[in-house]
């Protein structure tokens, strides 16, 4: 009597762990149907329904996974691989890649019953440690758009064997195997599991609907990190990008920077202070050329508005027209000039006299308006450290075109870092240096900070300290999915070492179209 009652509590418990992991299995098919579509995922989606998405996550935790069969436990972990890879994701987002988040795989802990494992312990120790399946390369999901095509179903413990060969089946023959000009192209995995697969080419001929000749040379295309998103039209939520970021190849951004720069001089000529104001036209375009690199191009538009010693506003450098080297004289008369002592007057020629305002140094104000195309700036942004994806460099060089505007020929090298602080916040640092090289060579180092807090999707506030002495704050708006608007003002502080006796602030209004 005794056994068969034990006999039948092992039944029931059995056939309990089979209801839990079958319900569990039923609700991320549900949720796969809804949210993922081609292969892509709909963070944006999955970001607006949390309360749904956080259940799923909270029955993962519970699950008693060890106490399934072997089949069912490496079912389980592939789920909770895949699912956690979602959330990693989702506390972080808008991201544009998971190499952006430091630790993704190796720092952040995640619940599986009663211990926490990282994603990389969950994949390497966990799951391959049950069996070294290399089916399973085919099916674990990490955020990138080098992954396989996310398999769109739940795994389970039965037919597990069958799911697995129909998911590398289906990856095998996608275009994450490439056959071009006589050359077999795959994906970097092959090559870091290699010991996984053996002779990859026999593996791959396994599974491929048309085998591939066993002489075709093999390479390994670079590993794209760029988040494997399902971008839709008409979403708003889109990464705030910043210049740390790499595009992902074959994505572009345009980019519309307007900045007027003006200041004030105090330099000797009493109270007729001048003011000169920079007007720029930064009109950007970068594409991903390929993993770990972009190029782009920069078309510089300016005008400058110099030595103007009326009290003109700063917007006056877009009302007032064009002329080239022209002198300000003031009549010599003119009871509101208040001339420096000794200031020297000149005839026009008519017998009327007007003063050049000279300094105690021979400085003479001029007052000057140029205006055109002032410089094309070819560059390059990439990655130097593959394991530090958030450190990037940018290379631009400043070609003058019009040389009345601005002759110089400029290098600007930038080296940029950017740390995410939880999802609300980020911390973006910059190192630069400003390199005339003609006709003078000098070197202008700068250092930039910027702390940004993002109070929902659709908005980013952020905070600039620039050394060695400009602040200033700013904010990003997503307009629409496709339209961001940058707004910033800054200030410079009154440090003689570097920008003389002047006061000087910037106004910059930007607009950055990507697909």
């Amino acid at each position: 009597m005794f056994a068969r009652s034990t006999s039948l509590l092992i039944v029931l418990f059995l056939f309990n762990l089979s209801l839990i992991a079958q319900n569990l299995a039923d609700d991320i098919d549900q949720f796969y149907l809804q949210y993922i579509v081609n292969g892509k995922v709909d963070y944006d989606e999955i970001k607006q329904h949390t309360t749904e998405f956080e259940r799923l996550i909270s029955a993962v935790k519970k699950t008693n996974w060890e106490s399934f069969d072997k089949n069912g436990q490496q079912a389980f972990l592939i789920n909770a691989y895949n699912l956690y890879v979602i959330k990693a994701v989702i506390d972080r987002y808008p991201i544009k890649s998971t190499k952006a988040v430091n630790g993704f795989f190796t720092q952040k802990k995640y619940r599986l019953a009663d211990k926490v494992y990282s994603l990389d312990q969950i994949e390497k120790d966990l799951l391959f440690g049950i069996k070294r399946d290399p089916r399973f390369h085919f099916v674990l999901i990490c955020g990138a758009n080098g992954c396989p095509p996310f398999w769109p179903k739940a795994f389970r413990s039965a037919p597990l064997e069958s799911q697995l060969e129909e998911a590398s089946k289906a990856c095998i023959n996608s275009n994450w195997v490439q056959v071009e000009n006589e050359k077999l192209m795959l994906s970097e995995i092959f090559g870091w599991y290699g010991f996984d697969f053996g002779n990859v080419q026999a593996y791959v001929n396994k599974y491929r609907n048309e085998n591939i000749p066993s002489d075709l040379p093999m390479s390994f295309y670079e590993y794209d990190w760029g988040l494997n998103e399902l971008v839709k039209l008409g979403s708003i939520q889109q990464p705030f990008l910043t210049a740390s970021q790499l595009m992902s190849v074959g994505t572009w951004e345009l980019k519309a920077f307007q900045s007027v720069y003006t200041q004030v001089d105090r330099n000797g000529f009493d109270r007729d202070n001048s003011r000169s104001t920079y007007y720029s036209s930064f009109n950007q375009f970068i594409l991903g050329l390929k993993p770990g690199l972009n190029v782009g191009l920069d078309i510089v538009w300016k005008k400058n508005y110099l030595n103007d010693r009326s009290d003109n506003h700063w917007a006056a450098v877009f009302s007032t027209p064009t002329g080239r080297s022209s002198l300000s004289l003031i009549p010599c008369d003119d009871p509101n000039a208040n001339f420096p002592e000794g200031s020297p007057c000149n005839t026009n020629g008519s017998g009327q006299s007007f003063d050049l305002l000279q300094n105690a140094d021979g400085d003479t104000l001029i007052f000057q308006i140029d205006q055109g195309l002032a410089h094309l700036g070819p560059k390059v942004r990439f990655n130097f450290f593959k394991k530090f994806p958030e450190l990037t460099t940018q290379q631009t060089l400043y070609i003058p075109i019009d040389k009345s505007v601005d002759g110089q020929l400029i290098s600007f090298t930038q080296f940029f870092y950017e740390h995410r602080l939880g999802s609300k916040a980020s911390l973006f640092t910059e190192l630069s240096f400003w390199m005339p090289i003609r006709p003078s060579f000098k070197v202008f180092p700068f250092a930039k900070t910027f702390w940004s807090y993002f109070p929902n999707r659709h908005v980013s506030l952020y905070a600039m300290l620039s050394l060695p002495g400009e602040y200033g704050a700013g904010m990003k708006i997503n307009l629409t999915r496709r339209l961001e608007l940058e707004v910033l003002a800054t200030k410079y502080l009154s440090v003689e070492r570097f920008f003389g006796d002047r006061k000087a602030s910037t106004i910059n209004i930007g607009l950055r179209l990507h697909p």
